[in-house]
């Protein structure tokens, strides 16, 4: 039953107009913008839902399917069950967790269902297949097969029936939230449990709904496998017919979360974000890289901004932790400052932006307020690269993000203890304060600058630090670097006239190819061979 919690997080009136009929009028206005949702999860899309037919036939191979093969089916989808429960199984999760490699990596604890998506469905066919192959099926597993069936469908048909059995229509976290919202007036309590009637019996409506719908595939299933087994027409109806059921069952589903307006013809859609006068003024600028900070939308779930520049926000799933943290700790500070002084801008303007440490270190040369007006240009953003006059070491990583929010990344650097040999013997004293530093190249996986100076530098680079691929060359000769200012790059640059690269270069994509290369070479070869060992053979023959 896909909305057996409701569906996705979203208004109930957005897709279940019907769960209202029945609702007090006086409180219909209130349930009809509260979540359709009523499960324990902080929010969600929709349901993983497989299908109602699917389970179905999962089930009956439960008890018709024999050997070690369905055991195994059988113990991956308990373990995938089990596993999406995280928290409220945190034994099995704090095991795997601590022992399984690469566990750890998954963004959601309900991303392992993905193993259930896979076994339940095989089981499914598994038993179709012995039902349509095997002659005698009805005859052999009669009892195990009406008992199946009726415990699935019965079990539907109960839910149906008696909805409030079997789930509550509302969370403690909902009434708390309610409670507070309402109290101190009159007739708190009463208020409270009106409301939340309301919304029992909209929710109960949307799972009965769901649960007839699912009951009546369930019969229409379970009616044609019957009638196929007890009068054995052509496999091929059955077939069809139950794929033409399964279909029917899942399209209608997916429909309510991907319907025919989230469907455009591509030339409508070729410009996915339309682009702001700001963002043609920003444009205007030839330099070879610089970063766009764009605070006039949701700054870090906004995908307009990074689909024109490089830019301090945008969203993904898959976050850099360091960075995430800077977000956290830096960034999300220096960003509401920013727009508090922006919104009434004066004189004083200038010297907020040249306060902002993390801001001007990650090289956000524009700041846009609103896309429709100029961006500002940010003066204080330091550039791609710059030489430094004194260093901060600092004990740890703490310490190192603790003190971004107090330094001047102008002229000092912070670098953590465990890097401090790599800046052993270095002198500050022989600063050259016309020493340039520049980038001359930009590609996203090779960066090229050009530096000149009188004595040795230490400079800092305006890109994240990731030493598992990212190696550093001075004049074409690998030369060492380190993380310095929490997340970027810092190296010492001899006196001179140098070249300095950073050239992405991980060892996995270089192994990957040779074992790429290898294999489809070995294939090949097998493929020659497998063809000159048949041309043989039936020129023998």
């Amino acid at each position: 039953i896909p909305n057996f919690k409701g569906g996705a997080s979203e208004p109930i009136s957005r897709n279940n107009k019907d769960a209202l009929k029945d609702v007090d009028p006086t409180m219909k206005q209130h349930v009809s913008n509260f979540g359709s949702y009523f499960g324990d999860q902080p929010f969600t899309g929709g349901p993983l839902y497989i299908g109602a037919i699917v389970i179905l036939f999962f089930v009956i191979g439960m008890f018709v399917v024999k050997g070690p093969f369905k055991w195994w089916l059988l113990l991956a989808t308990a373990m995938s069950l089990m596993l999406s429960w995280g928290h409220n199984f945190m034994s099995l999760t704090n095991l795997f967790l601590d022992f399984i490699p690469g566990y750890d990596k998954f963004r959601a604890v309900t991303t392992i269902l993905v193993i259930a998506e896979f076994t339940i469905p095989l089981l499914a066919i598994l038993t179709i297949n012995k039902m349509v192959a095997e002659k005698d099926f009805y005859k052999q597993n009669k009892k195990m097969l009406m008992y199946a069936m009726g415990a699935v469908i019965g079990l539907t048909l109960l839910i149906t029936i008696t909805p409030s059995t079997f789930t509550n229509f509302y969370t403690s976290r909902e009434y708390e939230q309610i409670e507070q919202s309402v109290k101190g007036q009159p007739n708190s309590q009463e208020l409270l449990n009106s409301f939340f009637a309301a919304v029992t019996t909209a929710r109960q409506q949307i799972l009965v709904s769901d649960a007839l719908r699912s009951l009546s595939f369930l019969i229409l299933a379970a009616a044609l496998t019957w009638f196929f087994l007890r009068y054995r027409f052509k496999n091929e109806i059955f077939i069809y017919s139950l794929l033409a059921l399964i279909l029917m069952d899942l399209v209608t589903v997916d429909r309510r979360y991907l319907s025919a307006d989230d469907f455009v013809k591509k030339s409508a859609n070729v410009i996915p974000f339309p682009k702001s006068p700001a963002d043609e003024m920003i444009h205007q600028d030839t330099a070879k890289s610089y970063r766009v900070l764009n605070i006039g939308a949701s700054t870090f779930n906004d995908a307009g901004t990074s689909y024109y520049h490089q830019s301090l926000g945008g969203y993904h799933g898959a976050k850099l932790k360091r960075y995430k943290e800077l977000v956290d700790y830096s960034l999300s500070g220096e960003i509401a400052t920013l727009k508090s002084v922006l919104q009434n801008p004066d004189s004083s303007i200038l010297g907020i932006v040249f306060g902002q440490p993390a801001i001007n270190m990650l090289n956000a040369k524009y700041i846009i307020l609103k896309g429709d007006q100029p961006p500002i240009e940010n003066k204080g953003a330091l550039g791609n690269a710059w030489f430094v006059s004194s260093q901060k070491i600092v004990a740890n990583s703490d310490s190192e993000i603790a003190a971004i929010n107090k330094f001047d990344p102008r002229t000092t650097v912070i670098v953590d203890e465990r890097y401090k040999d790599k800046i052993a013997g270095f002198s500050f004293d022989n600063r050259d304060y016309s020493a340039l530093i520049s980038l001359t190249d930009y590609k996203p996986n090779h960066l090229i600058y050009k530096s000149s100076s009188k004595t040795e530098q230490l400079g800092v680079f305006s890109e994240i630090y990731y030493d598992k691929g990212w190696n550093a060359y001075i004049d074409g000769k690998s030369s060492p670097y380190f993380r310095a200012n929490y997340l970027l790059r810092a190296m010492r640059i001899p006196a001179g006239d140098h070249i300095i690269e950073f050239r992405f270069e991980p060892e996995v994509v270089s192994t990957g190819e040779k074992i790429s290369f290898g294999s489809s070479l070995l294939l090949i070869l097998l493929l020659i061979y497998a063809g000159y060992s048949g041309f043989r053979t039936k020129k023998q023959a």
